[in-house]
Protein backbone atom coordinates (compact mmCIF):
# COMPACT_ATOMS: atom_id res chain seq x y z
CA UNK A 1 0.00 0.00 0.00
CA UNK A 2 2.84 2.41 0.79
CA UNK A 3 4.36 2.07 -2.69
CA UNK A 4 1.01 2.63 -4.38
CA UNK A 5 0.34 5.63 -2.14
CA UNK A 6 3.80 7.01 -2.95
CA UNK A 7 3.08 6.83 -6.69
CA UNK A 8 -0.25 8.58 -6.16
CA UNK A 9 1.43 11.25 -4.05
CA UNK A 10 3.91 11.90 -6.87
CA UNK A 11 1.12 12.15 -9.44
CA UNK A 12 -0.90 14.52 -7.24
CA UNK A 13 2.12 16.78 -6.76
CA UNK A 14 2.97 17.10 -10.45
CA UNK A 15 5.83 14.63 -10.85
CA UNK A 16 6.59 13.47 -14.37
CA UNK A 17 9.03 10.74 -13.37
CA UNK A 18 8.77 8.33 -10.42
CA UNK A 19 11.85 6.33 -9.40
CA UNK A 20 10.95 2.89 -8.06
CA UNK A 21 14.11 1.26 -6.78
CA UNK A 22 12.15 -1.56 -5.21
CA UNK A 23 13.67 -4.72 -3.79
CA UNK A 24 12.60 -7.84 -2.04
CA UNK A 25 9.72 -10.11 -2.86
CA UNK A 26 6.38 -8.31 -2.51
CA UNK A 27 3.44 -10.24 -1.16
CA UNK A 28 1.26 -11.26 -4.09
CA UNK A 29 -1.76 -9.67 -2.41
CA UNK A 30 -0.06 -6.24 -2.59
CA UNK A 31 0.99 -6.37 -6.25
CA UNK A 32 -2.42 -5.29 -7.65
CA UNK A 33 -2.28 -2.08 -5.57
CA UNK A 34 0.95 -1.06 -7.30
CA UNK A 35 -0.31 -2.14 -10.72
CA UNK A 36 -3.36 0.08 -10.35
CA UNK A 37 -1.20 3.03 -9.27
CA UNK A 38 1.11 2.50 -12.29
CA UNK A 39 -1.94 2.62 -14.56
CA UNK A 40 -3.04 5.84 -12.85
CA UNK A 41 0.45 7.24 -13.49
CA UNK A 42 0.14 6.30 -17.17
CA UNK A 43 -3.19 8.12 -17.41
CA UNK A 44 -1.55 11.20 -15.84
CA UNK A 45 1.42 11.11 -18.25
CA UNK A 46 3.93 9.98 -15.61
CA UNK A 47 6.83 7.60 -16.31
CA UNK A 48 7.64 4.89 -13.75
CA UNK A 49 11.30 3.84 -13.74
CA UNK A 50 11.73 0.43 -12.08
CA UNK A 51 14.78 -1.53 -10.97
CA UNK A 52 14.88 -4.74 -13.04
CA UNK A 53 15.89 -6.89 -10.05
CA UNK A 54 19.01 -8.52 -8.65
CA UNK A 55 18.35 -12.22 -9.21
CA UNK A 56 20.65 -12.51 -12.23
CA UNK A 57 17.71 -14.03 -14.06
CA UNK A 58 15.96 -13.46 -17.38
CA UNK A 59 12.82 -11.38 -16.78
CA UNK A 60 11.48 -12.56 -20.15
CA UNK A 61 11.30 -16.07 -18.67
CA UNK A 62 10.65 -15.30 -15.00
CA UNK A 63 9.06 -11.83 -14.70
CA UNK A 64 10.16 -9.74 -11.74
CA UNK A 65 7.56 -7.67 -9.92
CA UNK A 66 7.17 -4.82 -10.50
CA UNK A 67 9.38 -3.98 -13.44
CA UNK A 68 7.75 -6.59 -15.67
CA UNK A 69 4.29 -5.02 -15.75
CA UNK A 70 3.12 -4.58 -19.35
CA UNK A 71 2.28 -0.89 -18.96
CA UNK A 72 3.79 1.40 -21.60
CA UNK A 73 4.86 4.01 -19.04
CA UNK A 74 7.31 1.61 -17.35
CA UNK A 75 11.06 1.72 -17.95
CA UNK A 76 13.00 -1.24 -16.52
CA UNK A 77 16.71 -0.73 -15.76
CA UNK A 78 19.57 -3.26 -15.45
CA UNK A 79 22.86 -2.78 -13.57
CA UNK A 80 26.02 -2.04 -15.57
CA UNK A 81 29.38 -2.46 -13.83
CA UNK A 82 32.56 -0.38 -14.15
CA UNK A 83 33.77 -2.55 -17.06
CA UNK A 84 30.57 -1.81 -18.98
CA UNK A 85 29.37 -5.38 -18.52
CA UNK A 86 26.03 -6.46 -17.15
CA UNK A 87 26.54 -7.10 -13.45
CA UNK A 88 26.47 -10.83 -12.65
CA UNK A 89 23.50 -10.44 -10.32
CA UNK A 90 21.52 -8.01 -12.49
CA UNK A 91 18.28 -9.28 -13.92
CA UNK A 92 17.98 -8.77 -17.67
CA UNK A 93 15.53 -9.38 -20.50
CA UNK A 94 15.76 -8.90 -24.25
CA UNK A 95 12.16 -7.66 -24.33
CA UNK A 96 11.32 -6.89 -20.69
CA UNK A 97 14.30 -4.75 -19.57
CA UNK A 98 14.79 -1.53 -21.51
CA UNK A 99 18.36 -0.42 -20.87
CA UNK A 100 21.24 -0.56 -18.41
CA UNK A 101 22.82 2.20 -16.34
CA UNK A 102 25.75 2.39 -13.90
CA UNK A 103 24.74 0.54 -10.76
CA UNK A 104 27.89 -0.98 -9.28
CA UNK A 105 29.81 0.59 -6.39
CA UNK A 106 27.70 3.74 -6.33
CA UNK A 107 28.25 6.03 -3.34
CA UNK A 108 24.88 6.52 -1.75
CA UNK A 109 23.15 7.31 1.51
CA UNK A 110 23.31 4.35 3.86
CA UNK A 111 22.60 5.52 7.38
CA UNK A 112 23.43 2.33 9.30
CA UNK A 113 26.86 1.50 7.89
CA UNK A 114 30.08 3.48 8.30
CA UNK A 115 33.23 1.70 7.08
CA UNK A 116 36.93 2.26 7.83
CA UNK A 117 37.47 2.98 4.14
CA UNK A 118 34.88 5.77 4.32
CA UNK A 119 36.55 7.26 7.39
CA UNK A 120 40.02 7.08 5.78
CA UNK A 121 38.77 8.89 2.68
CA UNK A 122 37.07 11.57 4.72
CA UNK A 123 33.53 10.64 3.73
CA UNK A 124 30.93 11.74 6.22
CA UNK A 125 28.95 9.15 8.14
CA UNK A 126 25.86 7.68 6.57
CA UNK A 127 27.29 6.98 3.11
CA UNK A 128 28.27 3.65 1.58
CA UNK A 129 29.10 2.08 -1.78
CA UNK A 130 26.10 0.06 -2.88
CA UNK A 131 25.51 -2.09 -5.97
CA UNK A 132 22.33 -3.23 -7.68
CA UNK A 133 19.63 -2.25 -10.10
CA UNK A 134 18.27 0.07 -7.41
CA UNK A 135 21.46 2.11 -7.84
CA UNK A 136 21.14 2.11 -11.66
CA UNK A 137 17.52 3.23 -11.73
CA UNK A 138 18.04 6.74 -10.25
CA UNK A 139 20.53 7.55 -12.99
CA UNK A 140 17.78 6.99 -15.55
CA UNK A 141 15.15 8.85 -13.53
CA UNK A 142 17.48 11.82 -13.05
CA UNK A 143 18.45 11.89 -16.72
CA UNK A 144 14.79 11.88 -17.75
CA UNK A 145 14.00 14.71 -15.33
CA UNK A 146 16.96 16.72 -16.61
CA UNK A 147 16.03 16.17 -20.26
CA UNK A 148 12.31 16.86 -19.70
CA UNK A 149 13.25 20.17 -18.11
CA UNK A 150 15.02 21.37 -21.27
CA UNK A 151 12.97 23.82 -23.32
CA UNK A 152 12.94 21.65 -26.45
CA UNK A 153 11.44 18.69 -24.57
CA UNK A 154 9.07 20.38 -22.11
CA UNK A 155 6.01 19.74 -24.28
CA UNK A 156 6.90 16.10 -24.91
CA UNK A 157 4.50 13.42 -23.70
CA UNK A 158 5.61 10.57 -21.47
CA UNK A 159 5.61 8.28 -24.50
CA UNK A 160 7.81 10.69 -26.45
CA UNK A 161 10.27 11.01 -23.55
CA UNK A 162 10.50 7.24 -23.13
CA UNK A 163 11.12 6.82 -26.86
CA UNK A 164 13.75 9.56 -26.78
CA UNK A 165 15.53 7.90 -23.85
CA UNK A 166 15.56 4.50 -25.55
CA UNK A 167 16.62 5.88 -28.93
CA UNK A 168 19.57 7.73 -27.43
CA UNK A 169 21.21 4.86 -25.54
CA UNK A 170 24.84 4.05 -26.22
CA UNK A 171 25.01 0.58 -27.74
CA UNK A 172 27.31 -1.97 -26.08
CA UNK A 173 28.15 -5.42 -27.41
CA UNK A 174 27.92 -6.74 -23.84
CA UNK A 175 24.23 -5.74 -23.70
CA UNK A 176 23.20 -7.08 -27.09
CA UNK A 177 20.37 -9.54 -26.50
CA UNK A 178 20.32 -8.70 -22.78
CA UNK A 179 18.21 -5.52 -22.84
CA UNK A 180 15.70 -4.17 -25.35
CA UNK A 181 17.90 -1.33 -26.62
CA UNK A 182 21.19 -3.23 -26.42
CA UNK A 183 22.53 -0.11 -24.75
CA UNK A 184 23.23 1.94 -21.67
CA UNK A 185 22.04 5.36 -20.57
CA UNK A 186 23.84 8.17 -22.38
CA UNK A 187 22.95 11.31 -20.44
CA UNK A 188 25.14 13.57 -22.59
CA UNK A 189 23.42 12.46 -25.79
CA UNK A 190 19.97 12.51 -24.21
CA UNK A 191 20.37 16.01 -22.81
CA UNK A 192 22.67 17.30 -25.57
CA UNK A 193 25.37 18.03 -23.01
CA UNK A 194 28.82 18.65 -24.43
CA UNK A 195 31.45 16.56 -22.68
CA UNK A 196 35.24 16.94 -23.01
Amino acid sequence: FDVADGIRYAIKNGAKVVDLSLGGKPRQSRIPDVQVAVKEAAAAGVLCVFAAGNDGSDNDVKPTPHSSYPDANIIAVANLNESEQLSANSSFGRTSVDLAAPGTNILSTFPINVTDAMRSRGYPANYHYISGTSMATPHVSGALALAWGKSEYQQHSAEQMKNLLLEKTRKLASLNGKVLTGGTLDIGFLCKVQTP
